[in-house]
């Protein structure tokens, strides 16, 4: 899909009838679409771009190609460098008041520092994010912002805090009918619930994810919450087979999705199942 997308792009960039506008514009285009599947071509976009931009003097696109290769430097784990790059993209986005670049900025600043494990900086990045996006009312960019939030407070084991988060979550989701959403806040708290031991409410919560995802075809959302489904039958309920043909199902999924680190998650809650049933061979 990407691929289609960016080979029509170039084709266009290559006709010569374009002003410099347009010319930045399918720099921008061309090397956001490469960041998620092609580092190199990215990165040879962006900074083509960015030289560009230099010589018209266009400081909200030497913002947009600054982002980009930050997110490049993001993807090859080099979080440092990326925070130089947003950095340098976020000192032109505010001179310019674009203030919806500057809300993204804050998003990836902080994921950067996330990273790094420096969770008190994430949080004031991750905060002044949201602060922008109530503002402009974006409100799905708002929910993703949530999310980071309450994953970093669980990580420092403030769970009332990270329900806070999710809560409001499920309220926007639940209000705008907004199912990925839906999927992050159930899952979230059932995990949350389940950490509690409060089997019941955390068994409702993943089996709506199970529900959900699969109306929507978000396969790792699928897996991870029929492993979970399994997980609270066998430890809550002592309904090991409930639980292992959930969690043989989630495995099959996990084969064909060819995903490492859910198959070795399963392994381990499979195992647990055998264990709790005193099947050690």
């Amino acid at each position: 899909h990407t691929q289609v997308n960016t080979d029509s792009l170039e084709n266009v960039l290559k006709t010569n009838d374009l002003n410099p506008d347009q010319k930045l514009e399918l720099y921008k285009q061309i090397g956001l679409a490469y960041s998620y599947n092609d580092y190199k071509k990215s990165m040879q976009y962006a900074e083509e771009g960015m030289a560009l931009a230099k010589k018209e003097n266009d400081k909200a696109k030497i913002s947009n190609f600054n982002h980009i290769i930050g997110l490049n430097h993001y993807t090859k784990t080099n979080y440092d460098s990326a925070i130089i790059y947003y950095n340098k993209a976020l000192e032109l986005a505010i001179e310019v008041k674009d203030i919806k670049h500057e809300g993204g900025l804050y998003t990836s600043i902080g994921s950067s520092y996330n990273q790094l494990s420096e969770f008190d900086t994430a949080m004031e990045y991750y905060l002044k994010a949201l602060a922008i996006n109530e503002m402009l009312d974006n409100k799905t960019m708002c929910m993703t912002i949530m999310g980071n939030l309450s994953t970093l407070h669980r990580r420092l084991h403030n769970n009332d805090r990270a329900i806070y988060y999710l809560e409001q979550i499920k309220e926007m989701a639940e209000e705008l009918n907004y199912l990925p959403g839906k999927c992050r806040a159930y899952f979230d708290l059932g995990a949350i619930y389940n950490e509690n031991k409060e089997y019941e409410r955390a068994l409702d919560y993943e089996l709506k994810v199970v529900e959900i995802s699969r109306s929507i075809n978000l396969k790792q959302y699928e897996i991870a919450s029929m492993a979970t489904v399994a997980q609270i039958y066998s430890e809550g309920f002592g309904e090991h087979t409930k639980a292992e043909e959930y969690a043989n199902d989630a495995m099959k999924i996990a084969d064909e999705f060819g995903d490492s680190s859910l198959q070795r998650a399963i392994w381990l809650i499979l195992s647990d199942i055998y264990r709790r049933q005193g099947m050690f061979r």
